[in-house]
Parts: C-alpha cells; structure tokens; sequence
C-alpha cells in the first residue's frame, strides 16, 4: 500500500512539475494591432520583427510583460500585458494619439528680454495726479 501512495505522489508531483514547466515555457504568442497601423513593438525590452499588426512570438505565459508601441508622429504607448498561461495566446489592441504640436516659447525667443516688473502706474491724460 505504502508502494502504491508514494507512486501516486510521485507520479502528481511529476504532473505539477511538467504542467509548470509548460506554463513557463517561452511559447506564447501576443498579437499586437494597432490604429494606425505601421507601428513597432517592443517586448521586454526585445523588439518584435516587423511592424503592426504583427504577432510577438516566444514570449511567456502567463507572467506580466512590458510593452512599448511607437509610431513615428505618435505619443508613444506603454503597458503591460500578458500571454494566457493556458492557451499561449494573447491579443493588444492600441490605439496611439497624434504627437501634439512642438512647444513654442512666447517670449524671449526673437532675443527681446523677457518682460519686467511693471512700472508706476500713469494716469490717464486730463485726469489729477495723485
């Protein structure tokens, strides 16, 4: 009887290391669309080849990954997703807004110095000085 329990155990233990190496496994695939298209994508730190939509492949499941989308002319997107542990399949959608204009500073840049404090007030002409 003893036999028959420490195989069992064995044997479930076996099992629970197998199905954690498999979840561990770097063979998950994140699909990675975007609006607009033509974006690249960046996977912990590894970029992904081509550009969007494209499928990131070997990653793992399961587990938060960090992922940047640049667009050239675009804010560029970051967050996380991740690769279902059991299926090794993951979608992202994003959607990347317009970079905004280029700062401009409104004063000093034609060389004129930025403005003083103000001076004593004037009155108006005709009226009493104080």
């Amino acid at each position: 009887m003893t036999a028959l329990i420490g195989g069992t155990i064995a044997h479930c233990a076996h099992r629970v290391k197998r199905e954690r190496q498999r979840r561990q496994a770097p063979d998950g695939v994140l699909s990675v669309r975007s609006n607009p298209p033509g974006a690249r994508v960046v996977v912990d730190g590894r970029e992904a080849p081509g550009l969007t939509p494209l499928f990131a492949r070997n990653l793992r499941r399961g587990v938060p990954l960090s992922v940047q989308v640049k667009l050239d002319g675009h804010r560029e997107w970051s967050g996380t997703a991740s690769v279902h542990a059991d299926y090794g399949d993951g979608v992202l959608l994003v959607k990347l807004e317009p970079a905004g204009p280029p700062a401009t500073q409104i004063r000093g840049a034609s060389g004129l110095p930025p403005p003083g404090p103000p001076g004593p007030a004037t009155a108006p002409a005709g009226s009493p000085a104080r």
